[in-house]
């Protein structure tokens, strides 16, 4: 948060740094090792049975979906930190 008490995006871009580093040594390691074939597959989630580009496009989604998440999460504690903690002054 800023000064003000503001949400950032820089927050949220933090909210996603550990999915994207997961994501890349995910993705390494499919890259160097290949797919496989299952029960020893390297493509422990089932991301890249369709394909490279299917799987990238996933996991864009999912850093997607993380960086919503942790939008609403801040989104929401912000309304409803600010009420508690105007509540808590008052008393």
């Amino acid at each position: 948060m800023d000064r003000d008490g503001n949400k950032c995006r820089r927050d949220n871009r933090l909210a996603v740094l550990p999915m994207l580093i997961y994501g890349a040594v995910y993705l390494t390691n499919i890259l160097i090792n290949g797919i496989g074939v299952r029960p020893h597959s390297n493509d422990w989630y089932g991301f890249v049975k369709w394909g490279l580009p299917v799987g990238l496009a996933i996991f864009a989604g999912l850093c997607l979906i993380t960086w919503f998440a942790g939008a609403l999460m801040r989104l929401c504690s912000s309304r409803f930190g600010r009420k508690k903690m105007l509540n808590d002054e008052r008393e």
